[in-house]
């Protein structure tokens, strides 16, 4: 059984120290920059092997941006003290990656309340995966990006899908998403007319494109968190694992990996998270040692021809 926090240990945690967080901010950004810089510079000189290299970089970095991590951050106010600079860069950020953040903010909310619950969480794990998928993580992931700019689409002219959110919301918030939708496709028109008049068009698309390539990284970690785990349930440590990964790749995620200790304490800034592990006790939250074994487990579960005697040991809500 885990240890609970008690008051004074949740509000001493949830103290954002700002220093701290521009320097990982600052960090994450300028090396985000450097990598495009670079792509640019190999690109005008036609470097092309140097070129594919640094994009593959770059998408990995990238691909972090979005709802999953860096944004996660700041739409839980998780990462300034400043309330109103954390909403600032999540909008910066929601509109870079062509998501809709009134959307995404209400239906992550939900998954917090209701996580892996059959028609209310929008953000169940995916279980399946095949070939055309790892295809597209290990170069271009067509199906996110064409499924974020057709929702874009269809939201701006009024047309919501059947999701759990859009199902049981008002008329009103529909109308605050269409706003919302409409608002990021003319910041990314004005953004390419202003590249195209400077010519430098492609620029802009080697910018907006980088967060669709190279995705394996981001797409594994994110299953991670809910795969196969029990549904309907209230009990976070039945529907939410963590899994512990070298510190690059935690870097990377911002964290998110001690998904249990997010949840249980979403108030806490992503940078504490791992005081959070060891004050409760890390041996009975649920967890998953190591990227590599998570991706085992996968690849166990969705190809036949993986050695299952030599993986039988892989444990879904603990090893």
């Amino acid at each position: 059984m885990i240890k609970k926090l008690d008051t004074d240990t949740i509000r001493a945690l949830s103290v954002k120290n700002n220093s701290f967080a521009f320097l990982y901010t600052a960090s994450f950004f300028f090396i985000c920059s450097l990598l495009v810089f670079l792509q640019v510079s190999f690109y005008v000189n036609e470097s092309w092997i140097l070129f594919i290299f640094t994009t593959y970089i770059s998408g990995l970095f990238f691909s972090f941006l979005d709802q999953t991590a860096v944004s996660h951050e700041f739409q839980h106010n998780n990462v300034f003290s400043s309330k109103n600079l954390n909403q600032f860069i999540y909008k910066v950020l929601m509109t870079f990656s062509l998501t809709n953040w009134i959307y995404n903010k209400s239906s992550h909310m939900t998954h917090h309340k209701y996580a892996l619950h059959k028609n209310v969480d929008d953000e169940f794990s995916f279980e399946k995966i095949n070939s055309f998928i790892l295809f597209q993580l290990i170069t271009f992931n067509f199906n996110y990006f064409f499924r974020k700019v057709i929702m874009l689409g269809k939201n701006s002219l009024g047309i919501f899908p059947d999701s759990n959110l859009n199902k049981r919301s008002s008329k009103k918030f529909k109308t605050k998403l269409m706003y919302c939708s409409r608002f990021i496709i003319l910041t990314h028109i004005f953004v390419f007319l202003l590249f195209y008049y400077f010519g430098n068009y492609q620029v802009y698309f080697l910018i907006i494109l980088n967060q669709f390539i190279f995705n394996f990284f981001k797409d594994i970690l994110v299953r991670a968190q809910h795969y196969k785990l029990e549904h309907n349930s209230n009990n976070i440590l039945e529907s939410t694992r963590s899994l512990v990964i070298n510190p690059f790749l935690s870097y990377l995620y911002w964290n998110v990996n001690f998904h249990v200790e997010h949840h249980l304490y979403p108030t806490i800034p992503f940078y504490n998270l791992p005081k959070v592990r060891n004050i409760i006790g890390s041996k009975n939250i649920p967890t998953i040692f190591g990227f590599k074994n998570f991706l085992f487990i996968l690849l166990r579960d969705n190809y036949a021809f993986f050695n299952k005697q030599k993986l039988q040991s892989l444990n879904y809500k603990k090893f």
